[in-house]
């Protein structure tokens, strides 16, 4: 990543990203942020001299290094979140046949000034989002560009396709655009970031795909074992790491939430935790499976507490989210970082044996989220299942 928020597609990624593409013969192609041409130039690789290659970027060395070293791509110094980008590309909209994009990922401070592209290609709601990013107004100024029946190949990172705070966004895609397929990379491809992303096709106004195939790269570029998943279900989450789990496993599994097993956050920072003479917990304090007992029986009115029957699971970070542990004795004060489960302590000790258990493991792999620590909300926890 460089200042300007660019992440740069690997090769064999960006032939994975243009071989699902679907329209054969595309008179246009455009990469909105080309970057270093990787995009764009496994797209003249598959389609070569009878199509046109239209690419933008903000960077003018970027722009320096296509027209030097790919003249067959017609590349443009410009910035891809400019509302009239069209203007600077002399491209009208709705003509566009192919677009292929990993748009740089920063958050927007002025959602309101893209008020009419989100209205005019379909994607309002995403202006009830607490935040939007820069993703999100790449592919709209995409999809404004393309033709009707042109086709999207869009880079995403994991927040944006699983996270709760983007839920409007996924619905937004559902009701405006067909899904062609989904693809989960791996971590760690793009330089200098640990992050997950996924590709996402679209087809602009093509008629509904109820069954979505959901695919998984390996480090190679290859996908294997893909699944179809029901349209109706992309809404919550849009991985395939999640879906696949939740194929796998038994239909019927109740959930803590239907045992009235209540769901808490720490309200404590760590810092607030050091400072107290007593115990704590934090996300560092334990390890997963532990059985933890305390001599402090002290209260805190204004806290999160952790007493004996509860059970507590790391909400966030690199490595250790989902661990958990049971409390066996004592109160003790829990940091932000926590979750506590409160409730019958038979049906929480049959919760924590599941989360230490490699079922439950392979649970908070398929349910965690985020794009570089990893996180389980709120709601993803009281999905665990009671076994």
């Amino acid at each position: 990543m460089n200042s300007l928020s660019q992440f740069y597609t690997e090769d064999i990624f960006s032939k994975l990203l243009v071989d699902y593409l679907e329209v054969a013969a595309p008179s246009t192609v455009l990469d909105l942020g080309v970057g270093q041409g990787s995009l764009i130039r496994a797209a003249y690789d598959r389609w070569g001299t009878t199509t046109d290659f239209v690419g933008v970027d903000i960077d003018k060395s970027n722009v320096k290094s296509i027209t030097q070293n790919y003249p067959f791509i017609k590349v443009h110094h410009a910035n891809g979140l400019k509302m009239d980008i069209e203007k600077s590309l002399y491209l009208p909209k709705k003509t566009v046949d192919i677009a292929v994009c990993n748009p740089p990922y920063q958050f927007i401070k002025d959602k309101d000034a893209y008020a009419q592209l989100l209205f005019e290609t379909g994607l309002y709601d995403c202006l009830n989002l607490k935040k939007i990013t820069s993703d999100i107004i790449f592919l709209a100024q995409n999809m404004k560009l393309l033709r009707e029946g042109g086709e999207l190949g869009i880079i995403l990172p994991d927040s944006i396709m699983t996270g709760k705070d983007f839920l409007a966004f996924r619905a937004s895609i559902l009701s405006a655009y067909r899904i062609n397929a989904l693809i989960e990379l791996p971590s760690g491809i793009f330089s200098k970031t640990e992050a997950k992303t996924h590709i996402l096709y679209l087809r602009k106004n093509g008629s509904e795909n109820p069954n979505i195939p959901m695919l998984i790269s390996g480090i190679d570029g290859k996908c294997s074992n893909q699944i179809e998943v029901d349209l109706g279900s992309l809404e919550d989450r849009m991985d395939y790491s999640f879906h696949k789990y939740n194929l796998s496993v038994p239909r019927g599994r109740a959930s803590i939430r239907e045992y009235n097993i209540s769901v808490f956050r720490g309200n404590l920072t760590h810092k607030d935790l050091q400072n107290k003479k007593d115990s704590f917990l934090h996300s560092t304090t334990f390890k997963n499976g532990d059985i933890l007992s305390f001599k402090t029986t002290r209260k805190y009115n204004k806290y999160v507490m952790a007493e004996p029957g509860d059970v507590i699971i790391v909400r966030v970070g690199r490595g250790c989210v989902g661990k958990a542990a049971f409390i066996n004795e004592g109160r003790v004060p829990v940091s932000d970082c926590i979750y506590v489960l409160k409730g019958d302590s038979v049906i929480n000790k049959r919760v924590f044996h599941f989360l230490v258990s490699e079922e439950g493991k392979a649970w908070v792999r398929a349910n965690s989220h985020g794009v570089c620590s990893k996180v389980l909300s709120k709601s993803d926890i009281e999905n665990i299942p009671v076994i």
